[in-house]
């Protein structure tokens, strides 16, 4: 085990999770982050951009990190486009100086995702999107619908038949999350799919269960028996392999080079890995950035950090366990996850 943690720490990458935007146009029923923090914080002030900017630049100079992954997260991070063409904009000129690659990542519902900001995102350095799609629009504008109800998948599936034109290379993976009800849904999708993504290497489609993740609707949620979850998510990877459909695998994360997916590590674990809402405050799960007591530490003035050593050691504490390859999150919330599902 040792051995492991030398060699996550020789990759000196530097992953940054950048929150925008903690408000979101969607109101997907599955959500596990709550609205009492949301409608406080919608979009990144500029003094916050500006504390950013200054920990950006901190780190990188220093030499020590061969690349910075930034990733963007939300809420739903299209919601504050300009700051992240602001920030990704001033990472890269600090990267040319400092000869420190910069890679940039979204994960977004894909509603704002046309092709210009598309384009513009590819033109910043964002090179791997995540959008999700959770089956056929029967069931996915039940699941995923907008803040007022209306539904969302004919907008989001037409925003990635737009991005099929764009020549440069990118990695889009489309995710679908999957319940008991919406598997047949995620076959219908899929059978869809294939007629425009089929054997296009920048398209990849994965599959998650979906759990009790700590939202207001847990108690609500149809989930799939924990024993029941592999099963059915290797189904449906079959299932796409047949309609030539790409999945991905271990070279295409070494394509990416992201860690912490490429050692199959949690987020939370991995010691160069930090989450940035946009108040400030710094995390290190994204099932907990919306839980103010859950905050590691924040930015000062200054871009220097603040840490509480307490809360770090709180995660800390499973690198050395089996649950450094599963959900130490989940598992506290009584989820059955990663090595104990097996």
């Amino acid at each position: 085990m040792s051995g492991m943690i030398g060699k996550i720490q020789d990759k000196k990458i530097f992953s940054i999770t950048i929150i925008p935007s903690s408000w979101c146009n969607f109101r997907c029923v599955y959500c596990y982050e709550n609205d009492h923090y949301k409608i406080k914080n919608m979009i990144t002030t500029s003094e916050m951009t500006k504390r950013i900017k200054l920990f950006l630049e901190n780190n990188i100079k220093t030499g020590f990190f061969r690349k910075v992954h930034i990733r963007w997260y939300g809420g739903e991070p299209l919601l504050d486009f300009k700051t992240i063409i602001d920030i990704m904009d001033f990472t890269n000129s600090i990267g040319k100086t400092y000869k420190t690659d910069i890679i940039g990542e979204i994960i977004t519902n894909g509603y704002l995702l046309d092709i210009v900001k598309f384009k513009i995102l590819l033109e910043k350095g964002v090179k791997i999107f995540q959008v999700t799609i959770d089956g056929y629009k029967d069931a996915h504008d039940k699941l995923r619908p907008l803040l007022n109800g209306k539904p969302t998948f004919d907008k989001i599936f037409e925003n990635l038949i737009q991005t099929r034109n764009v020549t440069d290379n990118f990695f889009m993976f489309i995710r679908s999350n999957v319940m008991p009800d919406n598997l047949d849904s995620i076959k219908k999708f899929l059978d869809l799919a294939s007629n425009y993504f089929s054997r296009d290497r920048r398209y990849y489609f994965t599959f998650f269960p979906v759990t009790r993740s700590g939202g207001d609707n847990d108690k609500n949620l149809k989930v799939i028996e924990p024993k029941k979850r592999m099963e059915i998510i290797q189904e449906l990877y079959m299932y796409a392999t047949q309609l030539g459909l790409n999945i991905p695998d271990k070279d295409t994360l070494l394509q990416i080079d992201g860690v912490p997916a490429m050692d199959d590590l949690c987020q939370a674990l991995y010691p160069f890995s930090i989450i940035i809402r946009n108040d400030g405050k710094l995390f290190k799960c994204p099932l907990t950035v919306m839980i103010d007591d859950e905050s590691v530490g924040h930015i000062e003035e200054d871009g220097s950090i603040v840490l509480d050593e307490s809360k770090i050691n709180r995660w800390a504490k499973y690198i050395l366990s089996p649950l450094s390859r599963g959900c130490p999150r989940l598992h506290e919330l009584g989820e059955v996850v990663g090595v104990e599902a097996e």
